[in-house]
Order: structure tokens, then C-alpha cells, then sequence
């Protein structure tokens, strides 16, 4: 380090070896106002030296511990002065650079010294004139003194002729400036950029040492020669001229040659040329100073030339006084000294110096007398440093609550991520989606180290070399278009609140709703959909047929964080979180604070219809969706990224439960569009890679997959889609089917009652009931056995009747009684499950089977999206025609392992054999259709006769009642809600009802008909 140091103290002498501080002066009022930072050299007084050391060691403050070392140039031994008053008194502390401590003591007493303690008391110090040592404010006859036992600093009373207790030393101090380091050429070209060069700024402070108030120069006289980027070069300026030879060498370390705009731009120069006798700032005839220029190559090798020519002419002033240029920087790296170097003998150096002539304020030079930079003070108008004078202010830059998009104003490049790696750059805009999370920026400012972090919110990268991260080196050009210059190109960046920022991530509600994706094509405006299309591999192919498309169910992944009441701990949610810090200034306390802002994403797991999840094969190199039976096939679940209207499948990474306050993250890979139908696969790649394949299009089916009845509690008919004469009927309690034409007596009316329609659901669920009878849903007092009493409560409509179940249970227990028969009435040849009609009353929700000793497993649940044995779907094949399978739960068979458990694929109604059962494959189903205006009564009872003179008929609409004159007729739905309610004037009356079943009371007594 090419250090050098002014001391303020008198006399300052090296003699034999030690240390003389008998004269040494501790200034701290000029230290106060100087700003800069010193050294506090110090000694024990009484033998001249610390631990044998012959030279001053520096007071230095590490990890809290106040000792003495050899000098570093470590921020822990900086020490900055600042004046303080208290009670009317001028007094001052000593502020630590690495800690921003204050130099601070516990209060002696009579028995004890006071040792440092960064919270004590003691912290205001003076010192008497042309003293060497600190004297403690407030504290009588205390001084900072050194204990020789334990080699401590600490603070001690003086008593006459020692210090009160044993141990303690005197201790001489000075006071010595820090000094400044020369900046290579190559370390000032690197502040824009690798090569790009520098910019300095040069203003002066309205407060003293306060960087905040700092103002720059707009319009000095004459025009600023370093204004604008300057580009430091090393190498030779030489030739001959008539035998005289000029030869200027700079070696890029020491020295350089200051070039305009680029390494080939004009010179900066300094003149042989002062100002008029008329500068204020200046005293005497000796510190006139002198002019800079900016001049052409050609032109300095001409004044060169001439200056080299008349150099032996006594009368001949030359016109450059110096082309060589030092910048230093002292050890805090805060304020420059731009020195222009005179190689005359001797050589001389003349430092940067704004100064006024009148009206003018120039730049200008002084004498090089202090040797380390200049500090703005009271009376020192010139302060410079790095950057120009629209250097970004961080207080007006840094947004609160903001993220940040950055885009280069030339190619419009936009900074974002790349690759598997993740790598922070400047990309293509096509490429980019810059409104959302992968093109947007998190900021966190450190105002110690006047440094910018960005962070990517959706990648969680910071972009470190990719962008600015020297907050001095980001400048304005034109804030309200948001352009601003770093490393010598200028960028558009815009800032995005919070509160207006765009989802990012799809949120899909996906209760009952089933859907279909496909890879789109911008290029064609369509999409080829995902298609089991390998029936081995269970491989995942496209095809162009959106018919074609294997239609998947999104299972959410939205577990909350929930804190386990026994354990007190929080587990983990399977959201995704990216989570950012946010940097802000709050204005109103004059300090920098964070704020934390959350990415949240769900992400769902792709389900076919035969509960197969979207999984990777490694080996195969493609998704599938076959059950995962090997090592090779990882069960994928994705966050839908949106992408205008579309979306891209990014692999997202679950947490594991037992992982506390831990949550989803996004994972390396997405899914990949591959080729046709035939050989089409899905694939993977990294998340920022290749997007000319990766834009998927996700949305519910856009057809009715499943019929639904119109009417609920409708009277209807099934029968086989190409013959309306082969009809489903009870057939002696089981499901059978004949053909009307042979058999006329066959009643095939069933009631569909609903079982889980709710919802909206893309699946409607039914059961099928034979001879119901319906309970509505009303008033009824238990004690008193009335619906019309004081004491009635609301009740639950129900139905009774003989409903369709599968028999697998009855078959079981039939073939363990029996000890495995070679026949089973409740199975067919080939061991499937017949279907029967048992006795049961519906309620609600559940499913009530009649026995002699009711179980709960008697109960049926009938109210979730899931199959059981009593419940229906009728799934289409031609939405047109309306034809359908009838799907239901599928169930291990009596030669297969576990016989009766449910399987997660589902079973198709098939007359195979004489008789109706459940089979596997919906390929192997029987195609039905339906008559929903069955003619036929379900429960035989069209006409009901309430007594001998009163009847009612269902017909078309309505409902007749005869023989009923003056009572009082309620006609209500199954559910309760009253749709006529009279007195009848007459013996024969036609009451308006909805079709379905309707019950009417005549002067309490009900009974229900099914109305068309």
C-alpha cells in the first residue's frame, strides 16, 4: 500500500529506536472537523513500550475486546472523532469503523479500573492542550490509561503522582490521519464494467461530514473536463523533435493517462496555465492554481513536441504542465484524491480543488501539501467520488414493497434466468415473461455497504455479476421514463407494487371437475392432447383428436401449516412458498428496514381415470401414467406457470411431513411436448430451457362426460342403446334383463334417487329404488306423535324402498359358508358380481340397509364423489344420442387376492350369461340408454284412494283429486316444499304439481303419486 500519513501532533521523532511522546498532541477538535478517519496510536508511558515492542501499537476493537496491535489498515483500528455538547461543554467521541461502537467505559472507581463495555456510561472525551492524553469527561481526574497486567485499555483515576490503582500506566497518545491507496487502471475501468471505465462526481457537502447533504457541481466555469466516462491507459507518449525527446511513461499503477469516453478518447490534461490573480480561495502568489483541458492525441503530441523543442529556452513557458494522473482512495473507500502528476525535477503533484474567482466557481488546482484526500468541511469545497452527478440515490430508487423488472433499452433484453443451472442474464424478451415471477426482481439495499442485492422472486438467484450490485455505479439518465446506465448501457427498469402484481400460478377450483391437457402450438393455434396412447407403457403420447384426450382429475396439494396441539409444532404445508426479503427506507426514522414478501403457488397431481398419477419414467425418458410399480416411475406434482392464457408444467418439489415450517418448493424440470400420436411423448427439461415445446393448455372437458337426470326423483327406464325393447327390471330381487316383446309383464320403472349431484359435479352419482315410499321432510312431535303440535320440530324427509347394491358381500359370505361352491347364486361363471335390490331407507346422506341387528357397516355413506355399491353413473359414449355405460365401484373377485376390496378403478354394468353383473373394463360394458318419462309406477300406485269417497290421480302436470269437497288439500315435493295448499270447492279438482314424486294430504292423511 502506497500509504501516506499526516500526524497532528508536535513533534513526532523517531529517536534510538522508540517512540518520543513527550510533545505528542491528541487534536480532536481538528480531527472533529477534518471527518476523516485516524489511528490512535498509542504506549504505555512509564518503559516506552507494549509487551517488549519497540513501536506504537493502534488502539483496535475486535469481537468486542479493546486492545493494542501492529497496524493493519483494519476497519476494526479506524476510528472517526465527532464533536458532541453536553451540559454547555464541547466534548467529543471516538466511533469504531468495523463496529460503529463508541469508544465507551464502565466509571472507575477507588478498587476497580473501568473497563470497556459498549453499553457503559462513560463515552465523552476531551484533552487538554498540547496533552497526550485523553481525558474522560464528567469523571474527575480520569484518563485513558493502560494496565499492565492483563494488557488492557481501560479508564482510571490520577491521584497526585499515580494513577489510584496498582498496575496502571500512563498512556501517551497521537492522533494519525488515515492515509490513501493509488487505484490501479485496471480497478477504475472495472467500475463500469470490465473495460467500460469510470465516472466521478465532484460537489461539495452543505453539512459537514454528512454524505447525505452531498451536492454536486452543475455549473461550474469553463465546463468540467471529467465530466462523463473516463477510461484510465497505461503505455508511452514519446518522440524526437530536433534532437528533443519528450517520452511520458505510465504503467497503469502508480499512473495513467485519463482518455474521454474510450480508451483511443481525448486527453484530460493539466495546463501550464493559472488562473487570475483574483482567487479567493487561495493564499499568496504560490498557490495560484491551475487550468484543466481536454485535448486531441494529435494536438498533445504537437504541444508535447514544442514543449521538448523550447525546453532549453528560458524565456519559453510550456504548455502542459502535466498529462500523468493519480486517483487514490483513502482506506475507508469513500472520498477520491485526483492528483495530476508534473514530472519536472522536482517532481511535484497537484491535487483536483474546486475553487472561486468571483461569480466563477472552477476547477481547479492546489498544492499536493496534505497527502491523503480531501475531506468537505467547513471550509474545503471540494469533495470527490465515484459516480456522476446522477448517481442513483438509493432513498429514491428503493421502493417499498416493489419488485423489479430490468430491460436493456437497446435490444430490450430482459434480465432473467437460463438454463438448469439457473444462470441470472440478460434474455431475449420472446423469451421472457417479464410481468411475471421469472422476470421480476426482489431488492434489498445494505446501506453499510452501499451495495444492491436482486433477487429473481420465482427462481430465488441473485444476479450478481448479471446486474448492478455497487450501488455507485448505477446512474440516472432519465428517471420519469425509468432509464437509468450501468456498465455503460442504459436499461429501462419499472417497478411493480405488491398489490398490482399478476398471478402468476394458476389456482384452479377443481372440485368435481375433470380435465384434459395438451401441448399448444402459437404456431398452428392449436393444441395435441395428452393420450395413454401405449398400451404397455402406459406412456404419455399426443393426439390432435381432443375426442382422444385421457381425461385427468387435479388433485390439490393446499394442506394448511397447522401447529400439532400436543407437540406445540407447526407442519410443514405442501403450498409452494419463495420467500423475499424487501428493502425500504422509512423516511419518518431516517433508517433502512426489511419487509418479507411470500410467492405462493399451488400445485396439483395429474390423475387419470384409473387413479394412475402423471409420473417420470427415467429409464424411458418420458412421462406415463401407469401404476407405479418400479423404481424408474416418480409420481410428478406441478404448478400450472401461467403463460398468457396457457400455462407451463414446472415440477414442484413437496415436503416431507415431518418437516417443520417447511413447504413446497419449485423443483429443476417441466414438462415437454414431443412429437405425433404414434411417437409422442411427454419429456423433461429444465425450467428455463427450450420454450418452443413447453406451452401446455389445461381446461375442464368441454363436453358432459356423464348424463344427468333432469328431474330429480324421476321414474325411469333403462335399456340397451340398440334394442329399447331388451330393459333392466327386478327380476325375483336381482338386476336382470329381458326383452318386452316376450315379456309384456316386466315393470321396469325404477325411481333414480340422487345420491351426490351436488356441487355441480361433473359426475352425477344415483341410486336405484324399486317400490319407494317417501317421506317428505315436515313437522313432527315425538311425545305427542303430531306433525301439527306445539312441541313440532323440523324434520328429514327420507325414502324407503328396495335398492340396487352390488351382492359382493352376499356373494363372500355365500362362498365361505358354503366352503368355495362350484356354484354361487350371487356371481356369475365367470366370478362377477351380480347385482341385487335389498330393503333400505335413504336419509340424508347415508344409506341405511334393513337387518335383523343393524352394524354400522349396515350404514352406506352415499354423499362423497366416491363409488360404493349403491351408487350409479351413467358415463356417455354418444353425448348425442345419449347412449351411456353405467359405471360403479369395481371390487376383487372371488378368485383374485383380497375378494371384496374396493379397486381405484372403476366397474361397468355388462349382461354377460343369462344375468347382469359388474365388470372391469369399461370396453367390455353393455351401452344402455334411458326413457326419463317411464310411464310405468315405480311404487303401483297411480291412484290412491285416501278413503271411500276420496281419490287422487297423477296425470301430466298435475295431480286430481276427487271426492274431496271442502277439506283442505296440501300438495308438497319429496323435499318438503308446499306447492299448492286449499281448501277445495269442489268433488273434483286438478292441483298443479311438478313431475316427480309429490305427497298429498287431505285433512292430514298423505300418501304420495308420481306426477308426469
Amino acid at each position: 500500500m502506497n500509504k501516506k500519513v499526516l500526524t497532528l501532533c508536535a513533534g513526532f521523532l523517531l529517536a534510538g529506536g522508540l517512540v518520543n511522546f513527550a510533545n505528542a498532541e491528541v487534536d480532536l477538535a481538528n480531527a472533529a472537523k477534518d471527518g476523516g478517519y485516524y489511528y490512535v496510536r498509542v504506549q504505555g508511558n512509564n518503559d516506552g513500550s507494549f509487551d517488549s515492542e519497540s513501536a506504537a501499537d493502534v488502539l483496535t476493537l475486535s469481537n468486542g475486546v479493546l486492545t493494542h496491535s501492529a497496524e493493519t489498515e483494519a476497519d476494526s483500528q479506524l476510528w472517526k472523532i465527532e464533536k458532541r455538547t453536553v451540559n454547555g461543554a464541547t466534548v467529543y467521541v471516538l466511533i469504531n469503523k468495523a463496529t460503529g461502537k463508541s469508544l465507551s467505559f464502565d466509571t472507575p472507581t477507588t478498587s476497580t479500573v473501568g473497563a470497556y463495555d459498549t453499553d457503559a456510561e462513560v463515552t465523552y472525551f476531551t484533552a487538554q492542550e498540547g496533552a497526550d492524553q485523553l481525558m474522560i469527561y464528567g469523571v474527575a481526574n480520569a484518563f485513558l490509561a493502560y494496565n499492565s497486567s492483563n494488557k488492557s485499555i481501560v479508564v482510571d483515576t490520577y491521584e497526585t503522582a499515580s494513577f489510584t490503582n496498582s498496575g496502571v500506566q500512563n498512556l501517551a497518545l497521537s492522533l494519525e490521519k488515515v492515509g490513501s491507496n493509488v487505484i490501479s487502471a485496471s480497478e477504475l475501468n472495472a467500475y463500469l464494467g470490465t473495460t467500460a471505465g469510470f465516472k466521478i462526481q465532484i460537489g461539495n457537502l452543505t453539512k459537514a461530514n454528512d454524505d447525505n447533504s452531498f451536492v454536486a457541481y452543475t455549473n461550474l466555469s469553463e465546463g468540467n473536463p471529467f465530466d462523463g466516462t473516463l477510461v484510465a491507459t497505461k503505455g508511452e507518449l514519446k518522440s524526437t523533435v530536433s534532437g528533443q525527446t519528450y517520452d511520458i511513461t505510465t504503467d497503469g499503477t502508480t499512473s495513467y493517462f485519463l482518455r474521454k469516453g474510450s480508451a483511443t478518447g481525448d486527453y484530460i490534461v493539466l495546463l501550464n496555465k493559472k488562473w487570475d490573480n483574483f482567487n479567493t480561495d487561495h493564499d499568496g502568489t504560490s498557490q495560484k492554481g491551475y487550468k484543466f483541458a481536454v485535448v486531441s492525441e494529435k494536438q498533445l503530441k504537437e504541444y508535447l513536441a514544442k514543449d521538448a523543442y523550447n525546453a532549453s529556452k528560458s524565456d519559453y513557458t510550456p504548455i502542459i504542465k502535466a498529462v500523468k494522473f493519480a486517483i487514490r482512495e483513502s482506506v475507508n473507500s469513500k472520498y477520491l484524491e485526483v492528483v495530476a502528476i508534473d514530472e519536472a525535477s522536482p517532481a511535484n503533484e497537484y491535487e483536483l480543488l474546486v475553487s472561486s474567482f468571483g461569480n466563477q466557481t472552477v476547477l481547479t488546482t492546489d498544492a499536493n501539501t496534505a497527502d491523503f484526500p480531501s475531506y468537505a468541511n467547513e471550509t474545503n469545497k471540494t469533495y470527490v467520488k465515484f459516480g456522476a452527478g446522477n448517481v442513483v440515490n438509493p432513498q429514491d430508487f428503493v421502493k417499498k414493497d416493489s419488485y423489479y423488472t430490468i430491460a436493456q433499452k437497446k435490444d430490450g433484453k430482459v434480465l432473467s434466468v437460463d438454463g438448469c443451472k439457473k444462470v441470472p442474464g440478460f434474455y431475449s424478451a420472446s423469451e421472457v415473461q417479464e410481468e411475471m415471477p421469472e422476470g421480476m426482481w426482489a431488492l434489498v439495499y445494505d446501506p453499510t455497504a452501499n451495495t444492491y442485492t436482486f433477487t429473481n422472486r420465482e427462481a430465488n438467484v441473485v444476479a450478481d455479476d448479471a446486474f448492478v450490485t455497487n450501488a455507485n455505479e448505477l446512474y440516472v439518465v432519465d428517471a420519469s421514463k425509468n432509464l437509468y446506465e450501468w456498465d455503460g448501457v442504459e436499461y429501462i427498469i419499472t417497478t411493480t407494487a405488491i398489490e398490482d402484481l399478476l398471478p402468476g400460478y394458476a389456482d384452479l377450483d377443481v372440485v368435481n371437475t375433470k380435465y384434459v391437457a395438451g401441448v399448444y402450438s402459437p404456431i398452428h393455434g392449436n393444441s395435441a392432447w395428452f393420450v395413454e396412447n401405449h398400451a404397455k407403457s402406459h406412456q404419455i403420447g399426443l393426439d390432435s383428436e381432443e375426442d382422444n384426450a385421457t381425461v385427468w382429475t387435479l388433485v390439490k396439494n393446499n394442506r394448511a401449516s397447522e401447529v400439532d396441539p400436543i407437540t406445540d409444532l407447526r407442519n410443514s404445508t405442501d403450498s409452494l412458498y419463495v420467500i423475499h426479503d424487501l428493502s425500504y427506507y422509512d423516511a419518518a426514522n431516517k433508517a433502512w428496514k426489511i419487509t418479507t414478501d411470500t410467492l405462493k403457488a399451488v400445485s396439483y397431481k395429474f390423475v387419470n381415470e384409473y387413479n394412475e398419477p402423471l409420473a417420470y419414467d427415467k429409464n424411458a425418458k418420458a412421462y406415463s401414467a401407469k401404476e407405479l410399480t418400479n423404481k424408474t416411475k416418480v409420481e410428478k406434482n406441478f404448478v400450472l406457470k401461467k403463460v398468457g392464457d396457457y400455462y407451463n408444467m414446472v415440477e414442484v418439489t413437496l415436503p416431507e411431513e415431518a418437516t417443520e415450517n417447511g413447504h413446497a418448493s419449485f423443483a429443476k424440470y417441466k414438462v415437454y411436448g414431443g412429437d405425433s400420436a404414434e411417437k409422442g411423448l411427454l419429456a423433461q427439461t429444465c425450467v428455463y430451457e427450450r420454450i418452443e415445446n413447453d406451452i401446455i393448455e389445461v381446461k375442464p372437458v368441454s363436453a358432459p362426460m356423464y348424463r344427468r337426470i333432469v328431474n330429480d326423483l324421476d321414474t325411469v327406464s333403462i335399456f340397451r342403446d340398440n334394442n329399447n325393447k331388451s330393459i333392466l327390471f327386478e327380476d325375483g330381487g336381482f338386476l336382470g334383463m329381458e326383452n318386452l316383446a316376450q315379456y309384456p309383464e316386466i315393470a321396469p320403472a325404477m325411481v333414480a334417487d340422487t345420491a351426490y349431484v351436488r356441487y355441480n359435479t361433473y359426475r352425477p352419482q344415483y341410486m336405484l329404488v324399486v317400490d319407494p315410499d317417501i317421506t317428505p321432510a315436515g313437522m313432527w312431535c315425538e311425545e305427542h306423535q303430531s306433525s301439527t303440535c306445539a312441541h313440532a320440530v323440523p324434520t328429514q324427509g327420507w325414502i324407503e324402498g328396495r335398492y340396487l347394491v352390488n351382492l359382493k358381500d352376499t356373494a363372500i359370505a355365500y362362498d365361505e359358508i358354503h366352503k368355495h361352491p362350484s356354484t354361487n347364486p350371487y356371481i356369475n361363471s365367470e366370478k362377477y358380481y351380480r347385482l341385487g335390490f335389498v330393503q333400505a331407507k335413504h336419509l340424508g346422506d347415508s344409506l341405511i340397509i334393513a337387518a335383523e341387528e343393524p352394524t354400522a357397516a349396515d350404514t352406506i355413506n352415499v354423499g362423497t364423489p366416491a363409488y360404493n355399491v349403491a351408487k350409479f353413473a351413467f358415463r356417455y359414449v354418444d353425448t348425442e344420442a345419449q347412449s351411456f355405460v353405467i359405471e360403479t365401484a369395481d371390487y376383487n373377485r372371488l378368485n383374485e387376492t383380497d375378494p371384496g376390496v374396493q379397486k381405484e378403478s372403476y366397474g361397468y354394468l355388462k349382461w354377460m350369461n343369462g344375468v347382469v353383473v359388474v365388470v372391469s373394463e369399461m370396453s367390455n360394458a353393455d351401452i344402455y340408454n334411458m326413457n326419463e318419462n317411464e310411464e310405468g309406477n315405480p311404487t303401483a300406485n297411480e291412484e290412491i284412494s285416501a278413503n271411500a269417497a276420496v281419490s287422487v290421480v297423477a296425470t301430466n302436470g298435475a295431480v286430481i283429486v276427487k271426492g274431496a269437497e271442502g277439506k283442505n288439500v296440501i300438495v308438497s315435493t319429496i323435499l318438503g316444499k308446499v306447492v299448492a295448499n286449499e281448501v277445495l270447492n269442489s268433488d273434483n279438482e286438478t292441483i298443479a304439481a311438478p313431475a316427480g314424486i309429490v305427497v298429498v294430504s287431505v285433512d292430514g292423511e298423505s300418501f304420495k303419486v308420481a306426477v308426469k
